[in-house]
């Protein structure tokens, strides 16, 4: 199997690292390649580079950065960089959980969005820690639970237009390493309200900008989301489909006759 690997924090960044080694270091994995972006996309979303060149640096055989965001690295892994088939792509491993609305901005779910478009199987993989509270991650017990939902997703394949988006709970105060002591559940995408604010400051010749200062003000974890399985300490697996269409308003618009 060879397996593409992804993320939006950036080339350097540990989870990745982790998850690149941890795959390499598996009896059914072939050939592992990193095409991951050459600085921090977090919150990028699905965005892709038209009016700039992309470049690429080759930092050894199997390892690149891209001076574009996870689609970017993923669309042009797919095109241009890798010769091998690709049988799976990993996005990850996030610093930090990518549950509920934030979804939709999150550079490390389109990753592995942009390989769904592009017809390869694809899982995005986020580690539920705080770094602003100065936790510690566990990435290795997250790319243990990776392994096992990989293997699963080659046994069993995706629907069309469907990827799984993972989030492990960070049990590092446990040190546990080993994914069968965590209990894995199938989620619905939970939802975020935030509270925007946008602090407005002042350059050293005058000139006024804003800084983004916003925070999550409420989250609304109904029984089976991804927020309420995290918060519970289990591993969230939620199966997000490409096509966002509201099929019940849908027949609802139609009466409009518009």
């Amino acid at each position: 199997m060879n397996i593409l690997v992804t993320n939006d924090d950036g080339i350097d960044a540990v989870g990745l690292q982790r998850l690149a080694t941890g795959l390499k270091q598996t009896s059914w994995v072939n050939h592992v390649i990193t095409v991951a972006p050459m600085n921090e996309q977090s919150t990028c979303s699905h965005s892709l580079t038209l009016h700039n060149p992309l470049r690429v640096n080759r930092l050894d055989a199997d390892r690149f950065a891209v001076s574009g965001t996870p689609a970017d690295c993923v669309s042009l892994a797919l095109s241009k960089l890798v010769r091998d088939p690709i049988n799976l792509v990993i996005s990850g491993i996030n610093h930090g959980a990518n549950v509920g609305t934030d979804i939709a901005n999150s550079g490390t779910v389109s990753g592995a969005m942009q390989a769904t478009q592009m017809g390869i199987p694809a899982i995005a993989v986020s580690l539920a820690f705080d770094q602003d509270e100065g936790e510690t991650p566990n990435f290795q017990l997250a790319v243990e639970v990776v392994k096992d939902l990989a293997t699963r997703v080659c046994e069993h394949g995706l629907p069309k237009n469907t990827l799984l988006n993972i989030n492990v709970p960070n049990r590092a105060t446990t040190n546990a390493t080993d994914a069968t002591s965590l209990t894995c559940v199938t989620t619905t995408m939970g939802h975020k309200a935030w509270g925007y604010n946008f602090e407005t400051r002042q350059d050293p010749r005058g000139h006024y900008y804003y800084w983004n200062n916003s925070k999550v003000m409420e989250h609304i974890p109904d029984g089976e989301s991804d927020i309420a399985a995290v918060r519970a300490g289990k591993v969230s697996v939620t199966p997000i489909h490409l096509d966002y269409t509201n099929y019940q308003f849908l027949k609802q618009l139609r009466d409009w006759k518009l």
